[in-house]
């Protein structure tokens, strides 16, 4: 998946997932605890499991900004902004992954799946 989306809210969400499980939240905070974070997880039965935060924060507010995920069998690469990318494991890789939700403050300019 590549999306380029223009920010505009305080948090953004890319969830991917089947049902109401998700195989990986990707959340962009431009507020959390007075700080900036991304935050990535996965929801199976109801339930988080452990958080994985980030050191840096490639975003900026009101901001073009360029994200690509790339889904393997064992785990989640997402390319961010500055170059970096994010390794996320894939805690159900059996899943077949039935959506794409992303909640927010946020125009899509271009959207793309590989």
């Amino acid at each position: 998946m590549h999306a380029c989306i223009f920010v505009f809210s305080p948090s953004i969400s890319f969830n991917l997932g089947k049902s109401e499980e998700l195989a990986l939240h990707f959340d962009i905070r431009f507020t959390y605890s007075e700080m900036k974070t991304v935050i990535m997880n996965s929801l199976a039965d109801g339930k988080f499991g452990d958080e994985v935060k980030t050191k840096d924060f490639p975003f900026e507010y009101g901001q073009l900004t360029k994200i690509a995920v790339h889904y393997y069998q064992d785990r989640f690469l997402i390319k961010v902004p500055d170059g970096k990318v994010y390794d996320f494991p894939n805690r159900y890789p059996d899943w077949k992954l039935s959506f794409l939700d992303v909640i927010g403050g946020f125009k899509i300019i271009s959207f793309s799946i590989q």
